[in-house]
């Protein structure tokens, strides 16, 4: 244990090296010499765009996404994945019944 950090072994956030998260605080008040915090930064931002780009291609190689499929980062964690699934089946019925069973 580095610092007296504690380890995470519980689901979902893991633990991250002590480097990543100094950058991660750099980088929150001052993004790639910006000025500002990515998250204070417009979508249309064009260093924005290189980290959206390079997570897309990134993400794609790794798993091996071909081209013609999209790709979309969305927010919401598991419960908007157990939502979306039965949801993107529902087709033209306006009432759909699921048990999201952990």
């Amino acid at each position: 244990m580095e610092h007296g950090r504690v380890y995470n072994f519980s689901a979902g956030p893991c633990c991250l090296p002590l480097e990543i998260l100094k950058k991660a605080q750099e980088d929150m008040l001052n993004f790639a010499g910006t000025g500002m915090s990515i998250m204070e930064m417009s979508h249309r931002n064009k260093e924005y765009a290189k980290v959206w780009n390079n997570a897309r291609t990134g993400f794609r190689k790794l798993i091996g996404i071909p081209e013609e499929f999209q790709i979309f980062f969305m927010q919401g964690g598991a419960t908007l994945q157990f939502a979306a699934l039965p949801m993107n089946f529902l087709g033209d019925k306006k009432v759909i019944n699921f048990l999201p069973s952990g």
